[in-house]
């Protein structure tokens, strides 16, 4: 059975793949006035959300999320501190404790954006020759990325999954499962992969009922955005896991 650490999971069967799964609830989502101010409505599914101006088909996201990538990279290659924002610290942990027991890692890293949590988890001296590095992503995402990060040999940007990540030694997730279509297809497939290890940080999940919300930080936009149950999420994995450690 796989760990859900932080949630840290963990296979029963002990010669299959550990999963260990950094899972966060954000308290300052539970402050009512936040809330108002970021997220409108409750709903069941993504077919439910009014009509609006799509942010992620219109691209609106693409230039912030490109400066903040040349951000971490400058500040990474010239050994300045790295805003804390930009941190990925339980990453950090995990990582460096498994290349004590392993001589190499495979990372896949869903919804990874422009590869900050690679340039972080290097810059804190996890060795980059040990660590193979790959982003799945959207297309626009991927293309933007690829030749900005082109001296990285060990990253590796992918609009769809590859064979390198079926046993990867750890899949990835920050801030991310919540905003797609249909968050548990996205677990199944997740599960498919057997990795040893599944790391999922900054997740809106805990003791609460599943509901799709909007999201109202980019103007004109409605982005989907799920709360989840994490008794919920466990069980879409396929019964492989249970809840071992939580951490807020």
């Amino acid at each position: 059975m796989r760990t859900l650490s932080y949630w840290e999971l963990m296979r029963g069967d002990k010669n299959l793949p550990v999963l260990q799964a950094g899972s966060v609830f954000f308290q300052m989502m539970l402050h009512r006035a936040f809330l108002r101010e970021n997220w409108s409505g409750i709903y069941k599914s993504v077919s439910e959300l009014p009509p609006a101006k799509e942010a992620f088909e219109r691209g609106k996201w693409l230039y912030p999320l490109y400066l903040s990538a040349k951000l971490v990279k400058n500040s990474v290659e010239k050994g300045k501190p790295i805003p804390e924002k930009y941190k990925h610290d339980f990453l950090v942990s995990i990582t460096q404790d498994l290349l004590k027991k392993n001589e190499s890692l495979r990372i896949v890293d869903l919804g990874g954006g422009m590869g900050g949590a690679y340039l972080y988890l290097v810059s804190t001296g996890s060795p980059a020759s040990k660590i193979r590095y790959f982003v799945m992503e959207v297309e626009a995402v991927s293309q933007l990325a690829s030749p900005l990060l082109a001296s990285h040999e060990n990253l590796s940007f992918h609009a769809a999954p590859i064979t390198e990540f079926q046993e990867a030694d750890m899949v990835y997730i920050s801030s991310a499962l919540q905003y797609f279509e249909d968050f548990r297809q996205t677990l199944r497939m997740i599960a498919g992969w057997k990795a040893r290890h599944l790391v999922m940080d900054r997740l809106a999940a805990g003791g609460i009922p599943t509901f799709l919300t909007r999201q109202k930080t980019i103007p004109g936009a409605s982005i989907p955005y799920w709360f989840i149950n994490r008794d919920e999420l466990i069980e879409v994995l396929g019964g492989e896991y249970t809840l071992e450690h939580e951490e807020d």
